[in-house]
């Protein structure tokens, strides 16, 4: 709906990245070479203040050779009815850049690196990932406190890559923290689990993929 090869080059350098509902992904990434021809190398979770999202450093075989992608989960509703309820319909969003730290930006301040996966083997294509985000927005459309909230969507992607793709695990403080809380094992990350089936397409280029340039001190698990 709104990305195509025509704009992909200026939409990946602008200095304040658009984030569109993740809805438009497919058709995005349908539509553009440059996305479809696209791998994940590594995929991560960021914690600012109390939300959690998920950073993809891909590489292309076109026009760039790397940039990355931010997916978030957040509540729709205005605070004051959530805090009533806790639960609202779910924003989805994707947004995509070739600076990390323009993605990284957050008004809380800097995010922290909490885990992730790396070494993924077959790398996933843009259109699995795209996939995957469409298998979640449909099994869940509502963000629930402590259930279907922005922990769940980070910590379902990240299992569902690795159920497919294999990978390691990176952790900066706890051994696979974000499937400890009480709302990882439910009906809803069953259904994501059975739902997706990623297409595995090949790539002509899995042995040059590399590792995201991350600082810090990560440990394999």
């Amino acid at each position: 709906m709104f990305l195509h090869e025509n704009n992909i080059k200026d939409y990946l350098a602008s200095p304040s990245p658009t984030k569109f509902d993740i809805v438009y992904l497919e058709g995005d990434v349908a539509r553009t070479e440059t996305l479809k021809g696209s791998r994940v190398a590594d995929a991560w979770c960021y914690r600012s203040g109390v939300h959690e999202f998920l950073l993809l450093h891909l590489e292309s075989p076109t026009i760039e050779k790397k940039f990355w992608m931010r997916l978030d989960r957040m509540p729709k509703l205005i605070r004051g009815i959530l805090r009533a309820s806790q639960r609202a319909p779910a924003n989805d969003t994707y947004c995509m850049n070739l600076d990390r730290d323009r993605l990284l930006a957050d008004e809380d301040g800097i995010p922290e690196l909490i885990e992730g996966l790396t070494d993924l083997s077959p790398s996933p294509s843009m259109r699995d990932i795209a996939l995957l985000m469409r298998v979640i927005h449909e099994v869940s459309t509502t963000w629930e406190l402590f259930r279907t909230n922005c922990r769940w969507f980070c910590a379902v992607s990240l299992d569902s890559l690795e159920r497919h793709f294999g990978g390691k695990w990176m952790t900066t403080k706890f051994r696979r923290g974000l499937a400890n809380f009480r709302g990882f094992d439910s009906e809803a990350t069953m259904k994501v689990r059975e739902r997706y089936q990623p297409r595995f397409e090949p790539s002509t280029n899995e042995k040059g993929m590399g590792s995201a340039i991350l600082a810090g001190n990560l440990v394999t698990v």
